[in-house]
């Protein structure tokens, strides 16, 4: 916590571009059930490059 203080200098905003072609053409998409997110996965638009987890709960 920074106590109500913005420290500019050390922020920095999410890192929004693809790994594989450093492309900053990203989507990402959040997954949600029941209310709780689940997985977010992080797709380039430009090479198609997928990045994230999405957890399966399966209860049957």
């Amino acid at each position: 916590m920074n106590h109500g203080r913005w420290s500019y200098s050390k922020y920095k905003p999410l890192q929004r571009h693809c790994k594989r072609c450093k492309s900053s053409n990203v989507e990402d998409t959040k997954y949600f059930a029941e209310g709780i997110q689940v997985g977010k996965t992080t797709v380039c638009n430009e090479c198609g490059y997928m990045e994230g987890i999405i957890s399966e709960n399966k209860t049957t």
